[in-house]
């Protein structure tokens, strides 16, 4: 058995996996970019043309991490920006260090929004309205 601290476990791979797998693997999951968590979201929002709001863009990565996941951050959580995620990628006591810039296409984006409830809900209410046009 091998113990590792919480949040750590994903730094085994590469113990155990070919380098070229491990590294295909962490792309999958992270994306191809690693940021520093102390970087405003307007900065990144402004490269990328990323819709942000306008407090959101004066918050940090780690601020905005937090905020959205209330009750703790832990690696592999996803916050949604248009076609890219951010994905916490390195957490020390409970905030996000490091988190990966993953494109996730505009396809992955409005499938993501269909498979949470709210989306379902105005998917299906959408469609029924559709219906009762014609």
């Amino acid at each position: 058995y091998l113990w590792t601290p919480p949040g750590r476990s994903s730094h085994l791979d590469w113990l155990f996996a070919a380098p070229e797998e491990a590294a295909a693997a962490e792309r999958e999951m992270f994306g191809e970019f690693s940021l520093a968590a102390n970087v405003p979201l307007g900065e990144i929002a402004g490269f990328y043309d990323l819709p942000v709001s306008v407090d959101d863009a004066r918050s940090t990565i780690a601020e905005h991490f937090t905020r959205r996941y209330e009750h703790g951050v832990h690696v592999g959580d996803q916050v949604e920006l248009g076609p890219f995620e951010l994905v916490a990628r390195d957490i020390e006591d409970g905030l996000v260090t490091r988190a990966g810039l993953k494109f996730i296409g505009v396809r992955g984006a409005l499938a993501r929004r269909r498979h949470s409830w709210w989306g379902r809900f105005r998917h299906g209410w959408t469609r029924l309205r559709r219906r009762g046009r014609h």
